[in-house]
């Protein structure tokens, strides 16, 4: 029976196995092409019985600015690069609170109020 990926960050949550325990339950059901989201999941749950917060910025080009944001000591921060931004930095907290100050954004909103 397949699981859904929340289903066994919960699991891991509640069990705390050792690293190789959860990658052999994932193997017994088959689940191995999925680990990554699996382990995406157990993550946020991690981060977030720590008090942290999932992390997610995006650059249109390599930069050295992320030294300059304030996060708390058990945040998750995941840095990629997204050249179709143009220009600037989206950052979204927790898969919802989003910050979008990238060219391709104000190009949108300028072209979307007139």
């Amino acid at each position: 029976m397949r699981f859904k990926p929340t289903d066994y960050a919960k699991a891991y949550m509640e069990t705390k196995p050792a690293t190789q325990d959860i990658l052999g339950v994932v193997e017994k059901h088959g689940d191995m092409g999925r680990l990554e989201k699996i382990l995406a999941e157990i993550e946020k749950l991690v981060v977030k019985e720590a008090g942290g917060r999932m992390i997610n910025m995006e650059f249109a080009r390599k930069t050295d600015m992320v030294e300059k944001f304030k996060f708390k000591p058990h945040d998750s921060v995941h840095v990629s690069i997204n050249p179709l931004l143009v220009a600037g930095v989206r950052i979204t907290i927790d898969g919802s609170t989003e910050f979008d100050n990238s060219l391709v954004r104000k190009i949108n909103t300028l072209w979307h109020t007139k």
